[in-house]
């Protein structure tokens, strides 16, 4: 089995957390923002989905989803919360928060949303939607068409709690419920070799596939901003099924350019290296970003807020367009300046912090086919005997 890293799934987490960061810069246009929250969240739960798999066990397996999911972002969550109080201290502030039963709330997201606001929420959601989805490939055998199936009935119920009901689960299980759709799409997408086909077709064929899916994209996000734009963390779902094929649109059209972001950094690798270290953006940027997305989703915040004081300060030494510019300053903070802590956590922290610079060893077989193997050679013996 080839141990090939899939490339398109880091550029396309880079270009999420990217659109994750702008959606959350006060300045930028709401119909941008409206565009954005359609698919921000669902796209990171699709790729989760698409890299879930049996390996040592239903339970060893929740373990290890926990130890590289809530390990980390505990850490980063600390180091976020921090920060920001550190940043309002200095600038003369006082923080209304830095208490333990703050970041507790923070960490666990109940029972008050607007008071114990976090970007930690995601984190819990998508481990509880990781472990519903190992439960259900280990109940259903790996039968990605009755996982699917039981994905939407639980994606029914959860959006029967958030607005019919109007319950809000503790470490955001509704959403979650919701979540496991999109996370078993994704599941659904590479037990069928969806991306193998994609990738073979005609490029006039991906070309339309982009374009119709764009349309579309915007389309349903219009129909469903007659009730309000999409937020999944204050749970304004209010026209479920417009949200879902916007959501299923819009990741279907991120994922394609993705894998034509891929194929034409391939092609670019094969331009001589003067050319390479011209060029002002390049594949290792993105998947830089991309392979460090929950870090920089996590410390991106205060970068923002930084970002906000620096166009402040610019504002009064000459004039500016103060909506754009705070827009461009806001969004490169918020990339810059997480990067030297993502350096150190990297280096010192590397079993945590994995995303990093450590090579993945070439394992030549999975657990799956040795065990298929060791069978096979028992019954060979069983049959000699």
């Amino acid at each position: 089995m080839s141990n090939e890293r899939e490339r398109w799934a880091d550029f396309a987490k880079g270009i999420g957390i990217i659109f994750v960061i702008i959606g959350h810069i006060k300045y930028v246009d709401n119909s941008i923002k409206e565009w954005i929250y359609t698919f921000h969240m669902p796209l990171f739960f699709f790729i989760s989905g698409y890299f879930i798999n049996k390996h040592y066990g239903l339970l060893k397996d929740i373990g290890h989803k926990a130890y590289i999911l809530l390990i980390p972002y505990f850490i980063l969550s600390v180091i976020e919360f921090m920060l920001e109080d550190i940043l309002l201290i200095l600038f003369g502030m006082t923080p209304e928060h830095m208490t333990i039963k703050h970041l507790v709330g923070s960490i666990i997201q109940f029972p008050y949303p607007n008071e114990y606001e976090s970007t930690f929420w995601f984190f819990g959601c998508l481990f509880i939607t990781s472990v519903i989805l190992l439960a259900l490939v280990y109940i259903f055998k790996e039968n990605k068409y009755k996982i699917l199936a039981t994905s939407t009935i639980l994606m029914v119920i959860g959006t029967i709690l958030i607005n019919v009901l109007e319950i809000r689960l503790i470490w955001n299980i509704d959403i979650a419920l919701i979540m496991t759709f999109y996370a078993s799409f994704g599941y659904l997408v590479k037990q069928s070799h969806i991306l193998d086909k994609y990738n073979s077709s005609d490029k006039k064929y991906k070309i339309l596939i982009i374009i119709v899916c764009g349309i579309l994209g915007i389309l349903f996000m219009k129909l469903t901003n007659i009730d309000g734009h999409i937020d999944y963390y204050t749970r304004n779902i209010k026209s479920p099924v417009y949200c879902l094929l916007a959501g299923v649109s819009n990741i279907i059209l991120i994922v394609a350019l993705s894998n034509m972001i891929e194929t034409y950094f391939k092609n670019r690798k094969k331009a001589n290296n003067l050319k390479r270290k011209l060029e002002i953006f390049r594949s290792e940027d993105i998947e830089y970003i991309g392979r460090n997305s929950g870090a920089f989703y996590v410390l991106s915040a205060w970068g923002i807020h930084v970002g906000y004081l620096a166009v402040i300060l610019l504002k009064q030494v000459v004039e500016i367009r103060y909506r754009c510019t705070a827009t461009i300053i806001s969004l490169i903070t918020a990339i810059m300046l997480p990067i030297p802590i993502i350096l150190i956590l990297n280096k010192t922290l590397p079993h945590i912090f994995r995303n990093g610079n450590i090579k993945k060893k070439t394992i030549p077989k999975d657990n799956i086919e040795v065990r298929e193997e060791k069978r096979a050679c028992s019954t060979i013996h069983e049959n000699n005997a």
